[in-house]
């Protein structure tokens, strides 16, 4: 078909015809077949079907579109990426760098908390190491590195896995900024340690820290009285 040399408007309606069938060997040749045609209406159309019930047709069509920058993916987004299909996260893996958690470590001191949280879980869908580079940085030497592992381990609902770390953290660094990230990290660990460590540090003599407290407390006790709720 692409060799014919159809006009766009007709060949557009005969691709949305096989992304439509049943047969996902048809839909596979058709995202292949589709690379070379190019053009907003070209995009609109895939944007219908990226959502193929057929993960190869899906990542086929998310990579295409990403090339692209196709204005509309960022909507489709979020559905994809709570797919869990290994073949459409490892093209979203592929295409999407800014999830990768080297790079959202590096970037997370500049975003605001809301941010941080909304990527922070894409992350931890998204990129399979991100428990092993958290591992590596909140045992780093460099301050800022510890620091960055603390919000990261905190924002990807990781930071239960390193517990103790984080304790030891907040309790002995010897950086103030990695202390209150601790702290931080510490309040959304619904574990008896962490709550009875938040409260030995109410007495702390640095004043940044006793107030880090306090608001680390009050967040702790909200969020398990919402784990507590009936859902």
């Amino acid at each position: 078909m692409m060799s014919v040399g159809f006009k766009k408007e007709r060949v557009i309606p005969l691709y949305t015809f096989f992304f439509e069938r049943e047969s996902v060997e048809s839909r596979r040749a058709a995202a292949e077949a589709i690379r070379w045609l190019i053009g907003e209406e070209v995009n609109a159309m895939l944007l219908k079907f990226v959502n193929n019930s057929d993960p190869q047709t899906a990542a086929a069509l998310f990579r295409l579109l990403k090339s692209r920058e196709a204005h509309g993916l960022d909507e489709i987004f979020p559905v994809m990426v709570e797919r869990n299909d290994p073949i459409i996260r490892q093209a979203i893996y592929d295409t999407m760098p800014e999830l990768h958690v080297e790079t959202f470590a590096s970037r997370i001191s500049q975003m605001t908390p809301m941010t941080a949280q909304k990527i922070g879980r894409y992350v931890r869908i998204v990129d399979p190491n991100t428990l092993k580079v958290i591992d590596d940085d909140i045992r780093s030497p460099i301050p800022i590195r510890r620091a960055s592992a603390c919000k990261v381990a905190t924002v990807t609902g990781y930071a239960k896995d390193f517990l103790n770390r984080i304790i030891e953290i907040a309790e002995e660094d010897d950086e103030l900024p990695v202390r209150l990230a601790a702290i931080s990290a510490l309040s959304t660990i619904l574990a008896k340690e962490a709550l009875q460590t938040l409260k030995n540090l109410t007495n702390d003599r640095v004043t940044d820290i006793r107030e880090a407290v306090e608001i680390a407390v009050n967040a702790w006790a909200t969020a398990y009285r919402a784990s507590m709720s009936p859902k």
